[in-house]
């Protein structure tokens, strides 16, 4: 089913990196954008309701005690239930993959640690489902037509807190439709976290945020990252031409990309070429659509048919990462390395220096995926780290 979406989604793709060359200029394309989002996103999404209601109706047929179907029209039955069941999970694929693109949207124009904390909720549900859907849309219409860059947040994975959002010189404003005057405990409770959140990413400081108590301080990066994105670009180009293809784009990381399956032989030489000693593997594919506030691979792949191909499976992606450059990365700022045991943490990191400050912490899977979900360089993501960890310290003492 899903190649039947096929033309429809390599047009908004193109449409997507079209808009991104100049994202200021000629805004309107934004608006038939999302527009066009919109409207896909509830089609699909009438047609998992449809096929919701179909289970639904055969599920009855065969549980009747009083009008029992013969055994043929109970095979019928099940084998039409099971087809209905596919199809919900390919329309949720299709939906997950015209979310990535709207995310493509909102990463172009927000840094991606502000979106970050948008992220954590339980998505709002269907669009369609939405009542207020109709002033949300005339509110963003209003805002292109006067010039205001606004971005419909239900088109998003990431974006779960307010309406839309509006891209001014003064920085990202919130907006909110309200389609009644109905004011009760759970209206009050979400704008109250709404609140949080945007005072939050205005002031880098929150208290009881996330059902955390206490003070959360944010703590930015203390120089430009660095990423590998055009690596990655670059070694999938040369495999379209030559089955596979593999860099090491810096010491412990290499990238591969692949459309054909090889033996584990051709894994191992390409490791010990590599000078790989405790490489672990990543395989990209398992990770299509976290829906974690990572950069999406919508805008991650500079080529919509390459994106198409790694959502089929015929574009394998590994990036192996070696633990022996962590260690060396972590002694190097002062600090030893093990893998940690405990879910959510990726390392555990303790002081050399008995007299240091920052005598142990732990790196979350989070933030240490960044490393493969983003292609962020690894010593330059593990020296941040080393370095907030101090000025957290001293901002804290």
């Amino acid at each position: 089913m899903i190649y039947l979406y096929k033309k429809s989604i390599l047009q908004l793709l193109a449409m997507l990196h079209e808009a991104r060359k100049s994202p200021y200029k000629s805004i309107n394309k934004w608006l038939i954008l999302q527009e066009i989002l919109i409207k896909r996103i509830i089609y699909v999404e009438n047609n998992i309701r449809k096929a919701k209601s179909i289970v639904s109706e055969l599920n009855k047929l065969r549980k009747d005690p009083v009008n029992r179907l013969s055994k043929d029209d109970s095979l019928k039955a099940k084998e039409n239930t099971k087809n209905s069941k596919y199809n919900i999970d390919e329309y949720r694929f299709i939906l997950k993959i015209y979310k990535s693109i709207g995310d493509g949207i909102a990463f172009t124009f927000l840094h991606k640690f502000d979106i970050k904390p948008q992220n954590f909720k339980e998505s709002p549900g269907f669009i369609s489902e939405k009542s207020g859907i109709k002033k949300e849309k005339q509110y963003m219409r209003y805002a292109f037509k006067n010039g205001i860059i606004a971005i419909f947040n239900d088109i998003t994975s990431t974006l779960k807190y307010a309406d839309l959002i509006l891209i001014t010189p003064e920085g990202p404003l919130v907006v909110e439709s309200k389609t009644s005057n109905n004011d009760n405990l759970r209206i009050q409770r979400q704008e109250a976290n709404t609140k949080k959140i945007f005072d939050y990413l205005s002031n880098d400081t929150a208290d009881e945020l996330y059902g955390i108590n206490g003070k959360i301080r944010r703590i930015e990066p203390s120089s430009h990252e660095i990423n590998y994105t055009k690596n990655l670009n670059k070694v999938i180009a040369k495999a379209y031409n030559q089955t596979y293809s593999y860099s090491k784009v810096e010491d412990g990381v290499v990238f591969l990309a692949t459309f054909t399956e090889f033996t584990e032989s051709t894994l191992g030489n390409i490791i010990k070429a590599s000078n790989l000693t405790i490489p672990f593997a990543f395989y990209l594919n398992a990770a299509k659509f976290t829906e974690q506030g990572y950069t999406p691979f919508s805008i991650i792949f500079n080529n919509p048919n390459t994106y198409w191909s790694f959502l089929q499976g015929e574009l394998i992606i590994i990036i192996f990462i070696d633990f022996s450059v962590i260690e060396r990365i972590s002694l190097a700022n002062g600090f030893t390395v093990q893998r940690s045991n405990h879910p959510n943490w990726a390392f555990e990191f303790k002081s050399v220096d008995p007299d240091s400050k920052v005598k142990q912490f732990n790196m979350s899977e989070h933030y240490f995926f960044r490393s493969f979900m983003e292609m962020v360089s690894v010593e330059w993501l593990l020296t941040q780290a080393f370095s907030i960890q101090k000025r957290a310290h001293e901002a804290n003492s």
